[in-house]
């Protein structure tokens, strides 16, 4: 082996010379630097004798040793400021110069690549979560700016709807008001028909008035968490029964014919005063827009996914436009039956409610002359008759 290594051993100069991996450095015992290869230039920091920190140099100077090796083990190479480096060295000493010679250890370097490819897969880890968290952050940014979009909305149309609410209560207590003054200054005045005359009206607009309060106080006591919500299987015809029941005089007065379900009726799992509620108000408005003679008809169908129940009428119907702004809170309006029957306009917006409570939709079809359908859908909870 020896023999082997004197044989190459210019060649193998060269290459420890060369190899970047190998750390050669001669020093004078005086601690001038003489010659270091790339590999050890790169670990100097600053005065190079100074740069071995342990041992330093001066204790690798008066080390005694019967041969040449005077030192085997690691060195650190740098400064005390900075990161440093540790080789596995030999230093020699030949008359008045140091030779080191060291190395990262086989073993050292496969930990220590070991130790990287960890801190890497770490890394890009640490990248994947932040590029994750970030995409949550931007999503919840998304949702909280579209939440705070609605709610300015909503504030919006709050206040707008409350206005529109002030003059409609605020016209009829003028007219009541009015009439009132009116009555007071001529009642000694006014034969008896007038005064009837006046008090029918008063009492009209008293009456109106006390109706769209109900249905206001209605309204916010639906927009309040404290609402009781009580959704139960229940059978709708017999939902049906009790509306036609309430509703048979109004529908008797216009000689308007009203059909509900009488088989087959459909297990819905709702509230069933909100649902009785919401038939109410549609079946009322579909009297109120039907002429003398007219028909209703009000019906049910299921599928797995939903529950549909439609009121229709063969009234007078009403433009695109018109029926586009039924259910806009900031558009409430009221419109003169075919009887003079007047109306709140709020019903609507309680019949959405109650809808939507459920998680259903309400909307209408409606043709000028031809009449309106009003259909609302419910979720269809039910799987062989029992609730899911």
């Amino acid at each position: 082996m020896l023999s082997l290594v004197q044989h190459w051993a210019d060649e193998i100069v060269v290459a420890c010379l060369e190899n970047e991996s190998v750390c050669i450095a001669v020093f004078s015992v005086s601690g001038e630097l003489v010659y270091a290869n790339k590999a050890m230039s790169a670990l100097f920091k600053g005065v190079p004798s100074q740069s071995l920190i342990n041992p330093a140099f001066n204790v690798l100077t008066t080390i005694e040793s019967d041969n040449s090796l005077i030192f085997k083990g690691y060195i650190t190479v740098g400064d005390l400021l900075s990161v440093n480096s540790s080789i596995q060295a030999h230093v020699y000493r030949k008359n008045n110069e140091l030779l080191i010679i060291g190395g990262m250890p086989f073993h050292q370097l496969l930990e220590t690549n070991e130790s990287l490819h960890r801190l890497n897969r770490e890394n890009l880890e640490l990248q994947r979560e932040l590029i994750r968290e970030k995409r949550k952050l931007e999503e919840t940014l998304v949702q909280y700016n579209a939440a705070n979009v609605e709610l300015q909305k909503l504030s919006t149309d709050k206040d707008r709807f409350i206005s529109i609410l002030g003059h409609d209560l605020k016209n009829p207590f003028n007219s009541i008001l009015g009439f009132l003054q009116l009555l007071r200054s001529n009642i000694h005045r006014y034969d008896m028909e007038k005064i009837e005359k006046q008090l029918s009206i008063i009492h009209n607009s008293a009456d109106h008035t006390y109706n769209l309060l109900e249905d206001i106080l209605s309204w916010a006591h639906a927009q309040s968490s404290s609402f009781p919500f009580e959704p139960e299987i229940a059978d709708f015809c017999a939902i049906c029964t009790e509306v036609n029941v309430e509703l048979k005089a109004v529908a008797m007065a216009k000689s308007i014919t009203v059909v509900f379900p009488s088989s087959d009726c459909v297990p819905v799992y709702a509230d069933v005063n909100m649902l009785k509620s919401v038939l109410r108000n549609l079946i009322t408005n579909a009297l109120k827009f039907s002429e003398t003679g007219g028909h209703v008809e009000v019906k049910a169908s299921h599928s797995t996914k939903e529950v549909i129940v439609s009121v229709a009428d063969n009234g007078i119907g009403m433009e695109p436009e018109v029926a586009a702004d039924l259910f806009d809170l900031t558009k409430k309006f009221s419109t003169k039956g075919t009887a003079g029957e007047h109306g709140t306009g709020i019903g609507l917006l309680l019949c959405k409610d109650f809808v939507e409570k459920h998680g259903g939709q309400i909307w209408v079809d409606s043709t000028p002359g031809l009449g309106s359908t009003f259909s609302l859908s419910l979720p269809n909870r039910l799987i062989g008759g029992a609730s899911k």
